[in-house]
């Protein structure tokens, strides 16, 4: 962090609105600078706050070989690194810290994609997934997920902020990410996967996950019965990591 910005100490305890609060004051400061940001949340951890003032790098190399920082990929695969040239972690000791040369009141004028969006119709919702039943009768493609969009209107008062402090509340064992750059406009996610960990010794895992069913409290785990589709689409999962 660069000492000669104006910088104070977090008030104590870490709550929510001090939460909101202080990663609402270093978005602001961010994008007034034209620098992306990203925060993040891991399960069982506080959030870290990760700042960029350049453009985000293509990866085109080992990640092990990557400086820390942020990646994330579009729906084509391509992989995106954010350096971690400002970070704030919330579980050191010295920090969090927070600009107070921000105005509290002010709202994160937060980067947009500038593409045209639009909520994606049942008609062509239906033949996307029609078109994926002919890719797997003719053996072009042995799984596919159609996706689809649904356009909703923010309210006024809509805190980008306040949204990831609810996510990180509403789901304590996700990954939860906000992500915010010139090239790609701005990402709110949570996700119960695990993509990459890393342990102490240098050794890389994954997780295949698929097949889900909606969690029910009443029965135990041991208890949860599986169908025979669900087993298989894990099993595809499973055998594409191990083949790759």
């Amino acid at each position: 962090m660069e000492r000669t910005e104006a910088i104070s100490k977090v008030e104590l305890p870490l709550n929510d609105t001090v939460l909101e609060k202080t990663i609402n004051s270093w978005a602001i400061w961010a994008t007034d600078r034209q620098h992306n940001i990203a925060a993040f949340r891991k399960p069982g951890k506080s959030p870290i706050i990760l700042i960029d003032s350049n453009p985000l790098k293509e990866v085109n190399s080992p990640i092990e070989e990557l400086q820390s920082g942020f990646l994330f990929a579009n729906y084509i695969g391509d992989l995106w690194h954010m350096q971690a040239e400002y970070l704030i972690d919330f579980d050191k000791p010295d920090q969090p810290i927070i600009p107070t040369e921000v105005n509290p009141s002010k709202v994160w004028n937060y980067y947009t994609n500038n593409k045209q969006q639009e909520t994606t119709s049942k008609e062509n919702y239906t033949s996307a997934v029609q078109q994926g039943i002919e890719s797997i009768q003719n053996s072009e493609l042995v799984k596919v997920v159609p996706t689809k969009t649904k356009l909703h209107g923010l309210p006024e008062n809509f805190s980008l902020a306040k949204a990831f402090v609810n996510l990180c509340n509403k789901y304590p064992s996700a990954f939860v990410s906000i992500v915010s750059t010139k090239e790609f406009g701005t990402w709110l996610t949570a996700s119960p996967e695990i993509l990459i960990d890393v342990d102490k010794k240098g050794m890389f895992k994954t997780m295949a996950l698929a097949g889900t069913q909606k969690f029910n409290s009443e029965i135990a785990l041991h208890e949860v019965a599986w169908v025979d589709k669900d087993i298989e689409e894990q099993a595809m999962v499973s055998r594409y990591i191990i083949n790759r």
